[in-house]
């Protein structure tokens, strides 16, 4: 018997999520690997190296221009007709309603909208996640799936909430890029009277922000900006020395910086927007409207006004709230869309019902139904792990 064989694309490893959720397969009896580019992911695909493709993110980099976006189209449709006519199950994760920073909208769209007419499988990560895929990529709802994020409990660490009241620490954290607002929110945090300070910290993408940023520190006591990449470690430091995390989000579905945080046990404040209300209620979360300007610094300024006892009481339902949400359950619901995908593309058929076990070591394939080359796929990196986008 030969092991289910897995392969992502794209990866991202900027993002710690996909690796941890790699091993955790791969602890399921998977073979995990990943396509470097799309010409790879193309000869992988004909070679039939791989017995799942699991598509991640579909937008195309902002820097490319009409004809490489024309010809990444191209090799990306063709990359999913090869693989449907090899019998190749295809499972495709709606994680944005829309790329942060990309080509165009409609290139964006294109792709998606082919990923999902042509997965078998679509894996959404909530409710809000399933009405944009149905309505905005056009995917037929008997093909999704809802397997939730996990959390991170494999590189961070829960610690208890600190010892001082005042003044409130507040930490917004993740890589500085425009959309997610740290900026506005320094701006606004550095005029007001309220007694706390904030922390600003991870790696510099967008070079215009990260010098408002910087400006802003630089001009403020109240405000702290480290725009660096944080190992693990230094991470969990900063989330522990935090009382609060603020994530000024203005469109998003998940979160991994929110996961990360629970994970930390550590309360949230965050906007009613996406499902993030899938992951956290308001025993550990203080939530406010995206769409009142003054709603995230109310959230910051009630944050402010909880003692002790209430800060203790909302760490401990963060930490609970990250333990519903396990890598290892959504490993395991991940694997059951990979069979489920090769059933709707007939492959299931060759393998006898004792494989389909979700259980460590169980995913295997017969070697007559895999066909094609025996050579290894692309491996997987072992990249430094960075905050998530």
């Amino acid at each position: 018997m030969a092991s289910l064989r897995v392969t992502q694309y794209p990866h991202f490893p900027a993002n710690p999520y996909q690796d941890l959720m790699a091993d955790q397969l791969e602890d399921l009896g998977l073979t995990m690997a990943y396509a470097r580019s799309l010409v790879d992911l193309n000869f992988q695909i004909l070679g039939r190296r791989m017995d799942v493709l699991h598509l991640h993110w579909t937008h195309v980099p902002r820097e490319a221009g009409r004809v490489e976006t024309a010809a990444r189209y191209c090799l990306f449709a063709l990359a999913l007709c090869a693989a449907r006519l090899r019998g190749i199950g295809i499972v495709w994760t709606v994680h944005n309603s829309k790329a942060h920073e990309a080509g165009g909208p409609l290139s964006d769209w294109l792709h998606a909208v082919t990923a999902g007419a042509m997965a078998n499988r679509v894996i959404v990560q909530g409710p809000a996640g399933a009405r944009v895929a149905t309505e905005h990529f056009r995917v037929k709802a008997a093909k999704i799936a809802t397997v939730k994020h996990g959390n991170y409990a494999g590189i961070i660490q829960p610690c208890p909430p600190r010892d001082e009241v005042a003044p409130r620490r507040f930490l917004a954290w993740g890589q500085i890029r425009a959309y997610k607002g740290f900026g506005d929110l320094a701006e606004a945090f550095a005029e007001s009277d309220l007694n706390a300070e904030l922390t600003i910290c991870g790696a510099s993408v967008d070079g215009d922000e990260t010098a408002r940023l910087v400006d802003i520190a630089r001009a403020s006591p109240k405000v702290t900006v480290r725009p660096e990449y944080l190992d693990d470690a230094e991470l969990n430091g900063e989330l522990c020395r935090a009382d609060f995390i603020v994530l000024p989000y203005q469109d998003v579905l998940t979160s991994g910086a929110l996961l990360m945080s629970l994970t930390a046990a550590r309360p949230i404040i965050v906007p009613r927007i996406g499902d993030l209300e899938a992951y956290v209620d308001d025993a550990a979360a203080i939530f406010y409207d995206a769409r009142n300007g003054t709603g995230v610094f109310d959230a910051m300024r009630k944050a402010c006004s909880l003692g002790p006892e209430a800060l203790v009481r909302m760490c401990d339902a963060a930490r609970q709230a990250a333990e519903r949400h396990s890598l290892a359950g959504a490993a395991e619901a991940t694997l059951a869309e990979y069979l489920n995908a090769l059933a709707s593309s007939g492959r299931a058929r060759r393998a006898p019902d004792d494989d389909h076990a979700t259980t460590a070591g169980s995913a295997s394939w017969p070697e007559s139904g895999v066909g094609g080359s025996r050579s290894e796929p692309a491996p997987r990196a072992k990249p430094d792990q960075t905050e998530p986008v």
